[in-house]
């Protein structure tokens, strides 16, 4: 987990403005907007710490879940906010 939050701050630095460094605090409430920002960052390290966040609107985490990186879907899976997302059921041809 540490080389994760040093690609972090390595991806940050400098940049004190930019929500993925906010995401770095885990005392700092994003905003809608940033949140949604941060849920199409390029890097999926990024979006892995969002998933983790107990904080997030149900319509983020929907979006996350499906997110093209493994680890952040699994993240968004062991995350408690995460709602049940309901699958309809499997179609049967006879």
């Amino acid at each position: 987990m540490s080389g994760l939050m040093d690609k972090l701050k390595d991806l940050v630095r400098g940049r004190p403005a930019d929500p993925a460094a906010r995401l770095m605090r885990e005392d700092a409430n994003l905003s809608y907007e940033e949140a949604k920002e941060l849920a199409r960052h390029k890097d999926p390290a990024v979006r892995r710490i969002l998933a983790a966040r107990p904080d997030l609107r149900p319509e983020i985490l929907y979006y996350l879940a499906e997110d093209p990186h493994p680890d952040v879907r699994r993240q968004i899976a062991a995350n408690q906010a995460t709602p049940l997302l309901v699958y309809p059921p499997t179609s049967r041809t006879a």
